[in-house]
């Protein structure tokens, strides 16, 4: 890694940390929770408050964000990115189907989950926003697929297998077009305990789309309480948010840097 690629990781991680802990922290702890040297993390600082980025209180010697970092990101969270009504939606889906609900978006050969509706259930699906699910086998990727024409889903396979980012439990093409048919044909994907025995998934491409990308919505709980009501949950998906039209053509992904997908589907673990 170059040192401005480290720089680049270890800031974001700092910022991963002040959102963690919440409250004011030293130059020696910080660099103990990024993992840099003391001497690095101190240059690292000092850019930051460069940049107005981060405030030292001299008193204490410790650093936290600014107001003008809490404003650089305010505006994802004001309903331009994520209209209310579709957040409103998530929250009526969860209290409909009683599991949890996620939002997920295509990002770089994966699907980055941007909302999570949690399950106030006593054993549940847990999951994250930021977190990433494979975009081969898993129902959240399928669907996404799905909304895609067949040569655009050839091509992300191509590139995938050309940079060696299938790993050997990897599904074949075949198979991946085989389950993008049914996901077509009924309106949804369902991934049944793919990674985690207990768990599956039901995944719907959505006509509702932030900012021109097509978002995936799926809710995940216990395949023993989910199981009898697949098709059940799918046409409530599906009559919440909408579903693109079967062979129906999203945007075509923009990324072109991949990562390696996580062999099988599933989306997380279950809360128990």
């Amino acid at each position: 890694m170059s040192s401005t690629s480290q720089s680049v990781a270890r800031a974001f991680k700092l910022f991963e940390v002040f959102a963690k802990l919440q409250r004011p922290l030293a130059s020696q702890e910080l660099a103990a929770l990024v993992g840099a040297p003391r001497s690095s993390a101190a240059a690292l600082l000092k850019t930051l408050c460069d940049l107005g980025l981060l405030r030292i209180d001299r008193r204490t010697a410790t650093y936290f964000p600014t107001a003008r970092f809490a404003e650089l990101g305010a505006w994802l969270a004001d309903g331009v990115i994520y209209p209310p009504e579709l957040l409103d939606g998530l929250k009526q889906l969860c209290a409909a189907t009683g599991e949890t609900v996620t939002l997920g978006t295509f990002n770089d050969l994966q699907i980055e989950l941007v909302r999570v509706e949690r399950s106030d259930q006593a054993i549940s699906f847990t999951a994250e926003p930021g977190q990433k699910l494979p975009l081969w086998g898993s129902g959240v990727g399928t669907a996404y697929l799905s909304a895609l024409q067949t040569p655009q889903i050839r091509s992300l396979y191509r590139r995938a297998t050309k940079r060696r980012l299938l790993g050997p439990r990897a599904p074949a093409l075949g198979q991946i077009l085989s389950a993008v048919k049914s996901a077509r044909s009924t309106g949804w994907a369902i991934a049944e305990g793919a990674v985690f025995p207990d768990a599956s998934a039901i995944s719907v491409p959505t006509s509702a789309a932030a900012n021109t990308r097509t978002l995936v919505v799926s809710v995940v709980g216990p395949t023993i309480r989910m199981k009898p009501h697949f098709d059940t949950i799918g046409r409530k998906i599906v009559a919440v948010f909408g579903s693109h039209a079967p062979g129906e053509v999203a945007e075509a992904p923009k990324e072109e840097h991949d990562h390696p997908p996580m062999p099988g589907g599933g989306m997380g673990g279950l809360d128990m």
